[in-house]
């Protein structure tokens, strides 16, 4: 079982990883030259819990943080059109964006998503579960290659979205805890 602490950030060398250790554990996330991040966090769950959250899209906005909707549009086989709308306050302005994806899901194995349209320039990658060997834990990890539309501040746009990577994961994590009573 982990243990609770409270927030802290640590930067490691190189400064292309970042680990925020937070109440339940750690969420590791890495970022290469060409804007992929890679997220990941450690859970005492089942992959049957995990993806229960993580397919969850219609009820997104109950439990991820920012979403104020998420509705599926299409389910054609394992192919779900999902579109989200998000809303986040930036210094004293609230900006809301909404994104349209195409999610092709390999049940709980992974999912690859890729943006069909909205308020970015690119977004694609995957949510993946793997088992962690000689432990009842999984990782569940997040790749994503994302860049914002011309004309957005970039460096405010990775940082925040750095953050929201790792309020993702916790919140997933939560929402696992939750369910499970």
């Amino acid at each position: 079982m982990l243990t609770a602490t409270a927030p802290t950030i640590a930067v490691d060398v190189p400064a292309t990883e970042i680990q925020l250790s937070r109440r339940d554990g750690e969420v590791r996330i890495t970022r290469d030259a060409d804007n992929t991040y890679t997220a990941e966090i450690l859970l005492d769950a089942s992959v049957e819990e995990v993806w229960n959250v993580i397919a969850d899209y219609d009820n997104f906005s109950d439990f991820l943080p920012n979403i104020v909707s998420s509705d599926v549009l299409e389910v054609e086989g394992n192919r779900h059109v999902v579109e989200q709308v998000s809303e986040r306050r930036i210094f004293f302005l609230n900006v809301r964006s909404r994104i349209r994806t195409e999610n092709l899901e390999t049940k709980n194995q992974r999912i690859d998503f890729r943006l069909v349209e909205g308020d970015l320039a690119r977004l694609e990658g995957s949510w993946i579960l793997e088992s962690v060997a000689e432990s009842n834990h999984l990782r569940l990890k997040q790749t994503v290659n994302v860049s914002p539309e011309d004309g957005t501040p970039e460096t405010l746009f990775y940082d925040i979205f750095e953050q929201s990577l790792a309020d993702t994961l916790e919140a997933i994590r939560e929402e696992v805890l939750r369910r499970r009573g």
